[in-house]
């Protein structure tokens, strides 16, 4: 059944477009079983460097990079609705999943401004600003194996 003409149908990347980091705990975690360097504290100058937050700033949000990220809506009373439920039950509400609190019933964040609704992927925001760059050959269907470092250059 066709799509109806005011419903845009994206033919790439479909998903819901959402931006949800791993929490906190979960990359400390990986540091106490071997992964030198992953802690949260490590990765949040990655995720600062690598956001262009478009809501209420914090200390784990970047502005000036290249992945658009914006909050919810809070226009529509189901969403409203729900996070009250959640909190009339005793669960805690956040109001950024991806700031100081994680745990909890908020908003959802996308990875796309409101205006336009395609998602805004690493892709987008890495790969399609570069991919004219000289030094750089794209090759689809490729399987990586290894990835070299070479003074700071990766190969």
């Amino acid at each position: 059944m066709p799509a109806p003409p005011d419903v845009f149908w994206p033919t790439a990347l479909i998903n819901g477009q959402l931006c949800v980091r791993g929490h906190g705990r979960d990359y400390d975690e990986w540091t106490q079983i071997g992964c030198r360097g992953g802690s949260f504290d490590d990765v949040l100058p990655c995720f600062r460097k690598s956001g262009n937050w478009k809501g209420p700033g914090n200390v784990r949000r970047g502005t000036g990079g290249p992945l658009g990220t914006v909050p919810g809506r809070d226009d529509n009373p189901l969403y409203i609705a729900l996070i009250k439920a959640g909190r009339e039950l005793g669960n805690l509400v956040t109001n950024d999943c991806n700031g100081t609190r994680q745990q909890g019933f908020g908003l959802s964040q996308y990875t796309h401004d409101h205006s336009f609704p395609l998602r805004h992927s690493a892709s987008n925001a890495y790969l399609m600003p570069a991919r004219r760059r000289r030094n750089i050959t794209v090759v689809t269907g490729a399987r990586v194996l290894k990835l070299c470092v070479e003074d700071k250059y990766c190969t």
